[in-house]
């Protein structure tokens, strides 16, 4: 239940607020997504780096899927998702990508607990959505 209150206060933040407004105009433009796609692996192999990170763990596969979600959007192999749930995933990742939100990334051992509050906020909100990829890319791959 705490990463759940978390969640609430990080979704009132104006951190998050800010990046729900770059969300939009980031998911309308490729080469913006394929941007956020770097920015977001270069964090998950720095904390996956870290030692003592135990809580990015929990959502680093979590965070990898929603990864290679917004880059075969970008590249228009995957459409069928919802604009609105589209750009509340943009939101999550730009928000997770900045060092500097609610509880900034630099401090030791909690520094990441409104990263990780957020990814599985964002997953329960809209698993069905994820879910839906998660399907069309494991389809996909049993095809190839």
């Amino acid at each position: 239940m705490a990463s759940s209150s978390l969640a609430e206060r990080v979704l009132k933040s104006l951190f998050f607020r800010r990046a729900m407004g770059k969300a939009s105009g980031t998911a309308t433009k490729a080469v913006s997504l394929f941007a956020l796609f770097e920015a977001l692996m270069s964090k998950a192999n720095h904390e996956a780096n870290q030692q003592g990170r135990s809580r990015w763990a929990v959502v680093s596969d979590k965070v990898s899927l929603l990864g290679r979600l917004i880059k075969s959007y970008a590249s228009g192999e995957y459409r069928a998702i919802p604009w609105q749930s589209l750009v509340s995933i943009v939101g999550v990742l730009i928000y997770i990508v900045n060092p500097i939100d609610l509880i900034p990334d630099f401090l030791p051992l909690i520094g990441l607990a409104d990263d990780v509050a957020l990814t599985l906020w964002l997953f329960r909100s809209l698993g069905k959505d994820i879910a839906a990829f998660e399907a069309w890319e494991k389809a996909r791959t049993v095809s190839i």
